[in-house]
């Protein structure tokens, strides 16, 4: 990366986020812009109501975007997504751990996303399984011992893949070890991941 001092932090890289780098870009400010890159109608095979871009698809047009920031030395843009996820989602990813969490009862649960959810869903997963990690590297030091006293690991290690077979997640890979957890992923609600492993 460019800097570690950004004069502006950027979350989404869809349509309005790439829109705001751009012309903070052309502003000659500083920008770090961090997202999966999935605008919110990714599924659909073309977009409408955009000038120039009426009928592209919406990879098209944030591909497009993309190449255009590439231009201004000032902008950074940050991949956040993890290989596989979007692959399992509603399959070997669930959302609700009410909804799942009895099927995969006393096995390894793992969770991730934001700092508002982690803790709560991460001691809710303790109701199903005594084997709850959560994935997080920005928990302060209560909420990381209030976690370990309901029995919860904390690991800091970013999750880089999920492995498995569309319908089933075998393992997880860590972007900083070579080894693999056995490991099923499931999310509670939305931006929260959580995890399944034997």
């Amino acid at each position: 990366m460019m800097s570690v001092d950004w004069d502006v932090l950027i979350i989404g890289r869809s349509y309005a986020g790439l829109s705001a780098a751009l012309n903070l870009g052309r502003a000659r400010r500083s920008v770090l812009a961090v997202g999966s890159g999935g605008p919110r109608n990714e599924s659909v095979f073309h977009a409408h109501g955009l000038i120039t871009q009426d009928g592209a698809s919406p990879g098209d047009i944030i591909a497009a975007a993309e190449k255009e920031l590439n231009k201004y030395p000032t902008v950074e843009l940050v991949d956040d997504r993890v290989t596989g996820l979007a692959e399992h989602w509603g399959r070997g990813v669930f959302t609700c751990a009410y909804c799942d969490g009895f099927e995969h009862g006393d096995t390894h649960l793992a969770l991730t996303g934001s700092t508002f959810f982690v803790p709560p869903i991460a001691r809710i997963l303790t109701g199903w399984s005594p084997h709850v990690t959560a994935f997080s590297n920005d928990l302060d030091a209560a909420v990381r011992a209030e976690l370990g006293a309901h029995g919860v690991n904390v690991d800091e290690r970013p999750i880089a893949r999920l492995n498995g077979d569309g319908n089933t997640v075998s393992s997880l890979e860590l972007t900083d070890a070579p080894t693999c957890r056995s490991a099923r992923f499931s999310s509670p609600s939305g931006p929260p991941r959580t995890t399944n492993s034997p």
